[in-house]
C-alpha cells in the first residue's frame, strides 16, 4: 500500500510539472507572437488537468482446481513362512561300562614280635676296704728370710705395634659388617621401588666404652630417604653404643668417616 501512494505521488507531481511547464510555455508563446483577435480565446484551468492518470485494472487470478485424490492400492500383507520342523536326531547307544574285576586282597604278612631282650644282672662290686690315714707329725717351724725387694724397672709394655695395629683393624671390620647389615636390612622399602642407590658418607666418634657420640653427614647420598636411614642406624638401631675397645685399643676415643652404601641386589 504504502509502494502504490508513493506511486501515485510521483505520478501526480509529475502531471503538474507538466502542466505548469505547458503554461509557462504559452505565455512565453504569447509574448512572442501576436495572434489576430479573432483567433484568441480563453482556455479554462480546471482540476482535471492536474489528476493523476486513473490506475489499471487488476485482473483477477485464474482459479486453480484441485487435484484429484488418488487413493492408495491397499497393502497385499505376504503369506506367513511356514518353519519347517526340526528333525529329531537319535539318541546315541550308550555302551555299557566294562566291568571291573576287584583285585585280589593280599594278606598282610604277620608280624614276628622279637624276642624280648634279657638284661644281665648287675655285678655288685665289693666295697673297697678303707684304710686308716697316716699319722703326720707336724714340720718345725721355719722362720722365713727378710724379703729383698727387687729393683725397679721400668714396666715392659704389653702389646707391640703389631698387636695394636691387628686389634684396631678387627674392630674396624667388626664395625664395618655390623654397619653394612644394618643397611640391608633397613633399607627403605619405598627407595627399593623407586631404584634409589647411593653412598652416604659419615663421620662419627666412639668413646673407649664403646658409646657413638659426634654423629654427622659429610658426604649426602643425594637421597633424602637414604640419607636419613643411614642416621636412623645408629641412633635407632645401634643405639649409639658399639662394643668397648679391646684392651690393645689404648685410647680414650676414635673418630671414624665410614661409607654406608645402599645398593638393589
Amino acid at each position: 500500500m504504502l509502494r502504490s501512494d508513493s506511486g501515485k505521488g510521483f505520478i501526480l507531481a509529475l502531471v503538474i510539472y507538466l502542466a505548469f511547464a505547458l503554461a509557462l510555455a504559452s505565455w512565453l508563446l504569447q509574448r512572442t507572437t501576436e495572434p489576430p483577435p479573432s483567433i484568441e480565446r480563453a482556455v479554462p484551468v480546471t482540476l482535471a488537468m492536474f489528476a493523476p492518470p486513473p490506475e489499471p485494472a487488476v485482473e483477477p487470478e485464474p482459479v486453480v482446481e484441485p487435484e484429484p485424490v488418488v487413493e492408495p492400492e491397499p497393502v497385499v500383507e505376504p503369506e506367513p513362512v511356514v518353519e519347517p520342523e526340526p528333525v529329531v536326531e537319535p539318541e546315541p547307544v550308550v555302551e555299557p561300562e566294562p566291568v571291573v574285576e576287584p583285585e585280589p586282597v593280599i594278606e598282610p604278612e604277620p608280624v614276628v614280635e622279637p624276642e624280648p631282650v634279657i638284661e644281665p644282672e648287675p655285678v655288685v662290686e665289693p666295697e673297697p676296704v678303707v684304710e686308716p690315714e697316716p699319722v703326720v707329725e707336724p714340720e718345725p717351724v721355719v722362720e722365713p728370710e727378710p724379703v729383698v725387694e727387687p729393683e725397679q724397672v721400668a714396666p715392659r709394655p704389653r702389646f707391640n705395634e703389631a698387636d695394636i695395629a691387628r686389634a684396631e683393624q678387627q674392630y674396624l671390620n667388626a664395625l664395618s659388617e655390623t654397619l653394612a647389615r644394618h643397611a640391608q636390612n633397613t633399607y627403605p622399602r619405598i627407595a627399593q621401588r623407586r631404584g634409589l642407590q647411593g653412598e652416604v658418607y659419615i663421620r662419627f666418634t666412639i668413646l673407649a666404652n664403646g658409646q657413638i657420640i659426634d654423629i654427622e653427614i659429610i658426604d649426602s647420598s643425594g637421597q633424602r630417604l637414604l640419607d636419613n636411614a643411614a642416621l636412623e642406624i645408629f641412633e635407632t638401631h645401634m643405639n649409639n653404643q658399639f662394643r668397648p675397645f679391646p684392651a690393645q685399643i689404648n685410647r680414650e676415643r676414635w673418630t671414624h668417616t665410614v661409607p654406608i652404601e645402599y645398593k638393589l641386589r
